[in-house]
């Protein structure tokens, strides 16, 4: 019953060109992609390499549910992605769960494309147009490489569930027959199961997805008991999902309104991290529809998409109240962060056709003429950049369409190979956070390595708290509570669980950042200081250095001709203390500047460059070599690089 509903208006012959062309475009897409894993592996040469350092977290879920034999216990523990690549892995025989993870992404890529397609082309009777739209949209630049090789994330299917989820809620709200009704209403409960299974911790869809079936059903003019029914039975399927189903919907929906969002603090901190940074309005057209041209000429092109939407959308009314997940990241991309475009380039793309399509119908042109001009100005639009040379003709100059960036860096992978050199890895723990936990957690033996997950995350904050401390005998207990497991069993023996402590350059370099944005304590206590990272000083004259665009005069102590307290600390190779020198002590600006010269003269050389209330942290002290023995134990010194140090308990 409900297949005729879908085909009634279709022609036979009809259905199967439409299934043919669909087909072969998302053939093609599978066949893009499978190339673009062969390119990756050509540049990378099978290194261990990903796109993102939110890889390693799912990969090392992965890795769990393998060794574990597909227990139902790990299989709890670890989302969807995981669980897939673990799969591929047991299936294939493929060792390497990286390669196992890049095998997900032609897959994925597909069903995103077939989730496009319908949303654009449900109204339209399945027009073939939208399909192609859907598959042009996907080759966008910004939108591939986020669904691309070495990006093992849940950003694979994040816009194939919101679409998919978004286009059966207004196809419920076309259907009469109830039992159809509650068909349907079925399959999207048990859609948004995996999507919440795929994208834990983001439960609150569930409310925009409730929202939508009530809004579009009422306007479809449907019976109260009939929307209730239908919404409960959608929210009792969610909520297998997850025990805190519930709780963790309203946590999140509360957070966004009584506190501000991950993103929205990061851009306030000046912190650059890319993907949640807001692109100034210059830069829309480049990443919406990889516009090469003047920027004003692209964004007469986003107000014709954003014209088209809003024709489309209220073409229906029905299909406004189902379709308006997706358009609420439109300003959430623009003024939030970068990272919500992915949800968006699909539907400017299809603004800009309809647009098109609509104003060739209005000077009188055929229907099916004016919808082939209008993909012929978006062919146009999508080959005037490289994309088509890149995509089809892959050659070296398009590295860049494949990847990202490198992730892990050098910093990173250093950590690892100390850890493995020195460390007793096995059931204990190493504190790390963010990205080096998820890149530990997964290429050592660490069965406890604390991952402190987001960069604004709670764990995340008490970390950056203790290492910020003056005090060691409280920074040694704050880090010692970070640890959740204080035993640990080792042939059935229990033993006092060992936590270690990596401190290297890049963290001097990201904790003063991230201490305005994380820090419980000292963004109140030091709000007034200027924070300074760690810098890469260029030598412009005998007196002078550019260091991150500031100009450093290390005879008079200014900086940028401003005065200045700027304290010089001489240090050998090894970190050993050989001189200070303190210029101008009339200044304003307390600078403290670290030497690391092999003669220790040399200033412009290893230069780390840092609030002078940092100086005297906990976190300095450790990474110079200056520690309590009885709170500390150095068991890693491969300074400058990194120290690592083994908690005495």
């Amino acid at each position: 019953m409900l297949l005729n509903k879908i085909s009634v208006n279709i022609p036979f012959l009809k259905r199967v060109a439409l299934f043919i062309f669909v087909g072969f475009l998302a053939l093609l897409m599978i066949k893009v992609k499978v190339d673009h894993i062969l390119l990756w592996d050509m540049i990378f040469l099978g290194q261990d390499v990903a796109a993102n350092p939110d890889a390693d977290y799912y990969l090392k879920l992965a890795r769990d549910v393998v060794e574990q034999q597909f227990s139902f216990k790990s299989i709890t523990q670890a989302n969807l992605l995981s669980i897939m690549i673990a799969l591929i892995s047991k299936s294939a025989h493929v060792k390497d769960l990286i390669w196992a993870g890049n095998l997900l992404t032609p897959i994925c890529c597909a069903l995103t494309f077939l989730a496009l397609g319908l949303f654009f082309s449900i109204k339209s009777n399945f027009s073939p147009w939208g399909w192609l739209v859907a598959f042009l949209s996907l080759l966008t630049s910004y939108l591939c490489l986020r669904m691309g090789p070495g990006y093992i994330d849940t950003d694979l299917l994040n816009v194939f569930f919101i679409y998919l989820i978004s286009a059966l809620i207004y196809f419920l709200a076309n259907v009469g027959d109830l039992k159809n009704k509650y068909f349907l209403a079925v399959l999207l409960g048990a859609l948004n199961f995996l999507f919440i299974r795929w994208y834990p911790g983001h439960e609150s869809f569930t409310i925009l997805f409730v929202i939508a079936i009530i809004a579009s059903q009422w306007c479809a003019k449907e019976k109260r008991k009939h929307i209730l029914g239908c919404v409960s039975v959608f929210i009792l399927l969610s909520a297998l999902a997850s025990i805190s189903f519930f709780g963790s919907a309203a946590g999140l929906v509360s957070s966004y309104i009584t506190e501000q969002s991950g993103a929205s603090l990061i851009a306030k901190s000046g912190i650059k991290v890319g993907e949640l940074q807001v692109s100034e309005f210059t830069k829309w057209p480049l990443i919406l529809f990889e516009w090469q041209y003047h920027w004003a000429f692209g964004l007469i092109l986003i107000i014709l998409s954003l014209i088209g939407n809003s024709f489309w959308l209220l073409s229906d009314i029905k299909k406004l109240c189902a379709y308006f997940i997706p358009f609420i990241f439109i300003p959430m991309s623009f003024f939030v962060g970068d990272r919500f475009y992915i949800y968006i380039i699909p539907i400017f793309w299809f603004g800009l056709f309809y647009v098109i399509k609509v104003y060739m119908t209005k000077i009188r042109v055929n229907t099916h003429m004016a919808a082939f001009i209008a993909i012929l100005f978006i062919s146009a639009v999508f080959s005037s950049h490289y994309s088509p040379r890149c995509f089809f003709v892959f050659e070296k100059t398009c590295h860049a369409k494949v990847t990202l960036f490198r992730f892990p860096t050098p910093d990173v992978t250093n950590a690892a190979k100390f850890a493995n050199e020195d460390l007793i890895q096995e059931n204990n723990t190493l504190l790390a956070w963010w990205d080096y936990g998820h890149y530990l957690a997964f290429h050592t033996k660490f069965n406890l390595v604390l991952n402190n997950g987001n960069q604004f995350g709670g764990t995340t904050r008490n970390f950056i708290d203790a290492v910020l401390l003056d005090d060691e005998v409280v920074a040694h207990q704050k880090l010692k509570d970070l640890n959740q497991y204080s035993y640990n069993t080792t042939n059935k023996e229990l033993k006092t669980n060992k936590i270690y402590i990596l401190v290297n350059r890049d963290f001097i370099y990201k904790i003063p950042s991230f201490y305005e944005a994380s820090s419980n304590v000292k963004i109140t206590m030091h709000k007034k200081e200027k924070a300074i990272n760690l810098l890469a000083c260029q030598k412009k004259s005998a007196d002078e250095m550019w260091c991150n665009k500031e100009l450093i005069n290390y005879r008079n102590g200014t900086v940028n001709q401003s005065p200045g307290i700027f304290k010089i600390i001489y240090l050998d190779h090894q970190g050993k203390f050989l001189s200070e020198k303190i210029l101008n002590k009339k200044g304003t600006s307390t600078l403290v500047h670290l030497s690391l010269g092999k003669d220790g003269k040399d200033i412009t050389q290893n230069n780390i460059m840092i609030p002078k209330w940092m100086s005297e942290t906990i976190l300095m002290k450790l990474y110079l070599g200056q520690f309590n023995p009885k709170l500390f134990k150095l068991v890693s010194n491969h300074f400058p690089d990194a120290r690592i140090y083994e908690l005495n308990l």
